[in-house]
């Protein structure tokens, strides 16, 4: 039997290793989510203090604002910065601007409010405007500089987003960007793509008369994860059947002054390279960014310091790639969230792609599933590079770990070694995949690995449990056959009161019984009997366990449960008293079905009463159960037999009502010496929550207490009227019905 067991503990194991392995087949968008926090968080402790040489920024920043004045600014500035970086040979320059409306004239305006045009000749007029048009002059040291690369937007969320432009206007911005697409070099895709890319459906470029003049052009589109964070840098779009190079990589192109190949097949985009420059991109023409080299290092300059040619250093600017763009994000909304950072600035984020570039910083890592409707959409969330070696390191991390716990679990003596192993494996791993990284750069996935640990561990654990404690369950499985659950965690906790006798507790006692239940018993055949009865105590026996009172017994129709024991509560006397309103209101429902059914209509009255009593494990050595006794529960029964009397459902002692009458509408029936007592005993009848009161219930209430008062003080004809009130409301009220009757 021993081996037996060791081989299905193996057996089981083994298939959870195999059932992880088959979901990292078949990523599950959470997973992948809560995987792409982990590469955040190893991006934040991979950090590295690098100064990238290769590249310098020009901010349009706040300090430019308070010097030229309020942005969006005049084009001849930008004039003077790309004038300014060609005479000190910076060998690209990157404009993340979009220049997409033309630039009024400002002698045109002062034209339009003077009659200067009627004093000054013609072609004075046309010479000066010409020196004013800041489009024009934008447009000439672009073209003079003859190294600017310009970006432009994709449209990209389909046809209805660009239905506001013509054809012709379709067919202008398609030639503007001309020089932006990139050649095939080779295709293996047979007929239509299938596989996920990146559409444009429109573009938007900055005006003819300044485009015309720029060296290259590249797309500008940034592409969140599903989660907002931005992770990758798209290089590749398709746009009317052509495939277009994003704004680094036409930078990038320029930079080293070579051409640009893809290559694709039919699992998609399989290369994308720039000369000699192989870049690892995923399927759909992303490359992953490193987000180790933090954006902050980026030497920066800022616009007007250019503009007005007094930085510190012009030779920082010889032969690097210059980028212009905004990183103050109180002037155009252009910041994303990284894995590293809450608020970077999209020229940034094109500075770290680029950065990725050139110095050959790719991370590798493994191919996955696009794994919901939104990122096929979208083309957010899961990486889709295709790594072999990776997916293998991958696969082999899974199975090892795994492997090495359900070995290892079987062997330990005691169950807390394998959680001790397990956190050892999990920690060891983690610190593994974070050393990676950061030196390898290689991505080794973390979830499933780990998910494969406590996995295994969890099934091993279970399976030891069942096998080896089995018994111990049993006997815990038949003792709450008969104890409600909350009495058995009691006695774990406190084993001492597994013996005879009991404890004095202030409780709630709730007895309920059936009227008339000879008569009910006697029409029916005793299989009828019981299936009836099921169907009663069931649902009962369930409103007393909602309100988390214990379940004494049942004493034939009869249902006794109390409430503040074992464990204290409070609130016994509401628990006890809103399970009654409860059993009376299932009753209502229970009767409407009986009656469908043809069965005898069963009704109940409930006594409820509080107060000290005796409570614990009565009975024998060889048989006992927990139950209560005392004088207060032979009360209890006693106040029940009285809604026969008073023709009513629910009666409860004054010991009862003066816990609950905050919460809960009452009325005082009687003042009664029951059976076995001497003292008078007021009882009263619970009504409603008092939440739930309505003008109706408390008319009852009211109009009953004056006829009580008025039938007391031997007033009858008033206390008459009074009780015809509360039957015009309620026309089965038992307790006006018993007081009329009794004159």
């Amino acid at each position: 039997m021993k081996k037996l067991r060791i081989i299905n503990s193996y057996t089981i194991g083994f298939l959870t290793v195999a059932v992880i392995v088959f979901l990292y087949f078949l990523p599950i968008d959470f997973i992948e989510q809560l995987e792409l926090k982990t590469l955040d968080l190893r991006f934040k402790t991979a950090q590295k203090e690098i100064l990238p040489s290769d590249i310098v920024i020009v901010t349009i920043d706040n300090k430019s604002e308070d010097n030229i004045g309020q942005f969006p600014w005049p084009r001849d500035t930008y004039a003077k910065v790309i004038d300014n970086l060609s005479r000190w040979d910076a060998k690209v320059i990157g404009i993340d601007v979009l220049f997409s409306e033309k630039e009024e004239n400002p002698l045109s305006e002062v034209l339009d409010r003077t009659d200067l045009e009627d004093k000054v000749s013609t072609g004075l007029i046309e010479e000066y405007q010409k020196k004013f048009d800041n489009d024009k002059i934008l447009a000439g040291s672009i073209k003079k500089a003859g190294n600017v690369v310009l970006g432009y937007y994709f449209f990209t969320e389909g046809d209805e987003q660009v239905k506001h432009l013509t054809d012709n206007e379709k067919e202008k911005t398609t030639e503007l960007i001309a020089d932006a697409q990139v050649p095939l070099v080779i295709s293996a895709v047979r007929g239509k793509e299938r596989f996920l890319f990146r559409k444009g459906y429109g573009a938007e470029t900055s005006i003819e008369n300044i485009s015309s003049g720029s060296k290259n052009y590249g797309f500008l589109n940034i592409f969140q994860d599903s989660d907002g964070v931005l992770r990758k840098a798209a290089l590749i779009m398709k746009y009317e059947n052509t495939w277009y190079g994003s704004f680094p990589l036409q930078i990038l192109k320029n930079y080293l002054d070579e051409s640009v190949r893809l290559v694709i097949s039919e699992q998609g985009i399989t290369s994308v390279s720039v000369g000699d420059k192989n870049i690892p991109v995923d399927t759909s023409g992303a490359i992953l960014i490193d987000y180790s080299v933090p954006f902050k290092t980026f030497t920066t300059y800022s616009f007007v310091d250019v503009m007005n040619g007094t930085v510190d250093s012009p030779r920082d600017f010889k032969d690097k790639v210059v980028l212009i763009g905004i990183t103050d994000p109180g002037l155009v909304r252009d910041t994303w969230t990284t894995p590293t950072d809450t608020v970077v600035p999209g020229i940034k984020i094109h500075a770290q792609a680029i950065y990725t570039i050139l110095n050959n910083w790719f991370i590798f890592y493994s191919r996955t599933l696009v794994s919901n409707v939104h990122q096929r959409k979208m083309l957010n969330g899961s990486f889709i590079y295709y790594s072999d070696v990776v997916n293998l390191y991958n696969i082999l991390a899974i199975i090892f770990l795994g492997a090495v716990l359900v070995i290892a679990i079987p062997k330990f003596q005691h169950a807390s070694y394998g959680a001790y192993m397990s956190v050892l494996l999990v920690v060891g791993y983690g610190f593994a995949a974070f050393y990676l990284l950061k030196n390898m750069r290689l991505w080794l996935n973390i979830i499933y690995p780990i998910s494969s640990i406590a996995l295994v561990y969890t099934v091993e654990t279970l399976y030891r449990a069942l096998t080896t404690e089995r018994k111990a369950r049993q006997i815990r499985g038949a003792f709450q056959t008969y104890v409600p659950p909350q009495i058995v965690d009691e006695l774990i906790k406190n084993p001492d009161k597994m013996k005879l006798g009991g404890e004095r507790k202030n409780v709630s006692i709730l007895y309920s019984d059936v009227k008339g239940f000879t008569t009910i018993s006697e029409k029916l055949s005793p299989e009828e009997l019981v299936e009836l009865m099921n169907s009663y105590l069931t649902p009962m026996s369930d409103i007393v366990f909602e309100h988390e009172g214990t379940l004494d017994k049942y004493i034939g129709d009869a249902v006794l449960a109390f409430y503040g024991a074992p464990l204290p509560q409070e609130d016994h006397h509401l628990r006890a008293v809103i399970s009654a309103l409860d059993m009376v209101k299932m009753l209502r429902d229970l009767r409407i079905k009986w009656q469908k059914e043809n069965k005898p209509l069963i009704d109940i009255g409930i006594g409820i009463n509080s107060g000290e009593v005796s409570v614990g494990n009565m009975g024998s050595h060889m048989r006992f159960a927990y139950t209560v006794m005392g004088d207060n529960v032979n009360l209890t029964q006693r106040i029940e037999e009285l809604t026969r009397i008073y023709r009513n459902n629910i009666l409860m002692s004054e010991f009862t009502y003066q816990k609950i009458k905050e919460k809960i509408l009452c009325r005082e029936i009687d003042e009664v010496t029951v059976r076995g007592r001497t003292r008078a005993l007021k009882i009263y009848e619970p009504i409603c929550r008092m939440k739930e009161k309505t003008s109706q219930t408390e008319n009852i209430v009211k109009y009953f207490e004056t006829g009580l008062n008025l039938y007391r003080v031997k007033n009858f004809p008033e206390a008459e009227k009074e009780f015809k009130e509360v039957l015009k409301l309620a026309p089965e009220d038992g307790p006006s019905k018993y007081y009329l009757g009794k004159r």
